[in-house]
């Protein structure tokens, strides 16, 4: 067409069961003449009767338009790399009954629950096999595997009978492991000889009415073994009939899932441990034996009885793990996802890869190695945390990892396996044109992965030199990388090691960042009112990193160390500062903050209240944000040792005139009476203050002995004297009045805003 102004458009409608209408007026390519060429790719709705197919040119009538060339061309979805079967599934009405009913149940339950009786006997065809006995019963555990009229099946053959080399295999939608993705995890899993499933696409009919385009997953049995050259031996895994019990329950009693529940049965710590096909493997039988020592090899790694490498086959873990993280396929590695084969010749347990991906997945920031060896990392329910504590395992890992994620391996793979992707998504697009996966996005999603993985020499690893004592000096080591680090030697200059170590010394990963997301986006707090302190909560959650001490020669002024798994070397350089201390002053006093049993007062639902009497305190008075404080007319509070009263929650201290609040030091060693950002206004009436000193806590220190920041408060009648302090009241950033209130033996200011 010529088309100065992108005004002839090329447009297709079908008529039918499901009408669609796509258009295009971007040109693809163009000549020195002027003319262009449209393009539109346009599949016809898959499975659909469609009875009318119109396509249309035309101009937007502003300007003239020219068209000429006119081609439909019909492309061929299939080719020599992807030929898809037809598979036929013959159901008597009386079985379609059994399953209706089942789907209607598990409607109704908001989960499928699968048992024995819910096998009913049916047919299947395909091209390339004829008629074959089969027991099919619906699949799965959530309802996308049961909507509209696709529904998932189980099939298992009867008899001798085997579909490509299978037993028994599911039938479900493509959507259910987020179309291809699924694909090209099994894909590269097969390449590294991780065991996995056999997975592919088919046309599904039933009864004659095809219910479009299917994924078929092989099940776990001894052929899917037998396939990737292994010796038969059982399959193993957690059982996960306890934790889709809870959720029923959940979904029964309350009506939703809450995340936070604490059934026993949701933890992989309390699931049996049980083979598929188990009444293979009865007393007497050839592989009972293998069976046994599959559950005990289970059971021991979950009760920390031994290390992981006398578990599991430690390479393919690592490879299992690191492919996961590539590809970011982490729907399989929940506890009750996970499956096992135990290896009958090496009496080692390897992982059995599946079900990778159960929707499209999520923005990906972290690798399930962040966090490797420190045990803040990982929630204790976490069953990949037992093998990250592991350094044998974690350095695997990473070394899989470095290798996985790097162009060099992975750009090569994927254009091995470019051709049966663009076959196989060409045929998945005739169902699901909105999957649009390319790729490319996966070796970007790589990279981005391969970048986590090395440090940034001294922003990496922190190194402090304590003073020299002769010849040698003491050094402390704080990892700040996500990974572990190994350090090997020390020397005077960056350019080489002069001193290597015997044995390298490790570091623990720090604890990743993403705490600190979780904090904000969940509100893990005591009270959500105390959003003041996410900052500090969070860096309290997030926890100081942990360091390692090691002696150096006193002239040393590099440290060398590497990642686990990775022989690139690194270098940082000794800082000649005193060591950072874990907490801040302020940090560790709001640590404190909380209310005491025994203290000087009683908790009545959110007021803490001092009643009348006389009160002698030699420890601090922290009191947490949340809470209303009242102090009763005669009430004495005598602050000694030291002791201050400090509070983030505002002070209500209602005395009169024959009965004064009185907060003093008759010792005059304390430390001042402070709040800190509160919510409410304080009101301070009839209160003498007398004796006190301001608030010190090591390098953290106020001028005040009465201090109110960023906490507005009303003073009445209220007296400040003998206070030791550079003021004696001190209000800052806080709206205040101030009225009746006497001054008096007060070395410095009386009143400073």
């Amino acid at each position: 067409l010529k088309n100065a102004y992108n005004a002839g458009v090329l447009a297709v409608q079908t008529e039918g069961e499901a009408p669609e209408y796509q258009q295009e007026n971007i040109a693809i390519d163009s000549d020195d003449k002027g003319w262009e060429k449209l393009e539109l790719r346009f599949f016809i709705p898959y499975g659909k009767k469609t009875d009318k197919l119109n396509v249309y040119v035309y101009g937007g009538g502003s300007t003239e338009v020219f068209f000429d060339d006119f081609l439909i061309e019909q492309l061929s979805v299939a080719g020599e790399h992807f030929q898809p079967e037809v598979l036929n599934l013959s159901v008597k009405k009386e079985a379609m009954e059994i399953l209706r009913r089942k789907r209607e149940q598990a409607l109704q339950a908001g989960i499928l629950e699968s048992g024995s009786e819910d096998w009913v006997e049916a047919e299947l065809e395909g091209d390339s096999s004829g008629l074959m006995k089969v027991d099919i019963r619906l699949k799965g555990d959530w309802l996308d595997h049961l909507r509209g009229n696709k529904w998932s099946f189980r099939v298992k053959m009867k008899g001798t009978y085997a579909w490509r080399r299978m037993r028994s295999f599911s039938l479900h939608t493509p959507v259910a492991r987020y179309y291809l993705h699924e694909w090209l995890l099994h894909q590269i899993w097969e390449k590294e000889d991780v065991l996995t499933t056999r997975y592919d696409f088919v046309e599904l009919r039933l009864n004659g009415e095809s219910l479009g385009i299917y994924a078929y997953e092989e099940h776990f049995d001894k052929q899917a073994v037998e396939f990737r050259q292994r010796r038969e031996g059982p399959i193993l895994k957690f059982s996960e009939d306890g934790h889709w019990k809870a959720i029923r329950r959940q979904l029964t009693q309350q009506g939703f899932l809450s995340p936070t529940a604490e059934h026993a049965a949701l933890d992989w710590e309390n699931a049996p441990v049980e083979a598929f096909q188990e009444t293979d493997y009865q007393p007497g039988t050839p592989l009972y034996n293998a069976y046994q020592e599959g559950i005990a090899l289970m059971q021991q790694f979950r009760s920390g009885q031994v290390r992981p490498e006398e578990a599991f086959d430690i390479p393919r873990m690592a490879r299992y793990y690191a492919i996961c993280d590539v590809l970011h396929a982490y729907h399989g590695i929940a506890w009750h996802n996970q499956r096992f084969y135990y290896n009958p010749v090496t009496a080692k347990l390897e992982p059995f890869g599946f079900d990778g991906f159960g929707d499209k997945p999520e923005d990906q920031y972290s690798i399930l190695g962040h966090g490797a060896l420190n045990p803040q990392s990982f929630a204790s329910e976490s069953f990949f945390a037992a093998l990250f504590m592991d350094p044998a395992f974690t350095t695997a890992y990473l070394r899989e990892l470095y290798r996985l994620s790097s162009r060099e391996y992975l750009a090569p793979v994927l254009d091995s396996l470019s051709s049966g992707w663009g076959a196989r998504l060409a045929f998945l697009q005739m169902e699901f044109p909105e999957y649009q996966a390319r790729l490319e996005d996966f070796l970007t999603q790589a990279l981005y992965v391969h970048s986590l993985i090395l440090p940034f020499d001294h922003y990496s690893l922190q190194v402090y030199g304590y003073p020299a004592r002769g010849a040698e000096r003491r050094l402390r080591l704080e990892n700040r990388h996500n990974l572990p680090l190994a350090v090997v030697g020390y020397g005077l200059s960056k350019q080489s090691i002069d001193h290597p170590l015997d044995s390298a010394l490790i570091l623990p990963a720090q604890m990743p960042r993403e705490y600190w997301l979780r904090l904000q986006r969940d509100h893990l707090m005591h009270d959500f009112r105390q959003s003041r302190f996410l900052y500090e909560k969070a860096l309290l959650t997030q926890a100081p990193p942990l360091f390692r001490e090691l002696q150096v020669s006193a002239n040393a002024e590099f440290v060398f160390y590497h990642v686990l798994g990775n022989d690139s070397l690194f270098s940082s350089p000794i800082v000649k500062q005193t060591p950072p201390p874990s907490l801040t002053e302020a940090q560790a006093l709001r640590r404190r903050a909380g209310l005491k049993p025994d203290g000087p007062y009683r908790v009545e639902g959110r007021q803490v209240v001092f009643p009348a009497g006389e009160y002698r305190l030699v420890e601090d008075i922290v009191i947490p944000d949340g809470y209303l404080v009242v102090m009763q007319a005669g009430t004495v509070l005598d602050l000694s040792s030291g002791a201050h009263f400090i509070s983030f929650s505002p002070v209500q201290a209602y005395g009169t005139e024959e009965q004064p609040v009185k907060i003093a030091s008759n010792s005059r060693k304390a430390n001042g009476f402070t709040v800190m950002q509160t919510e409410e206004p304080s009101v301070m009436q009839y209160v003498i203050f007398e004796g006190l000193n301001s608030l010190k806590e090591g390098n953290w220190e106020l001028t005040g002995a009465v201090t109110f920041y960023e906490a507005e408060v009303q003073l009445y009648r209220c007296v400040f004297r003998k206070n030791q302090s550079e003021d004696g009241l001190n209000i800052i950033r806080s709206e205040f009045e101030l009225s009746h209130c006497l001054f008096s033996d007060t070395p410095s200011d009386a009143f400073d805003s």
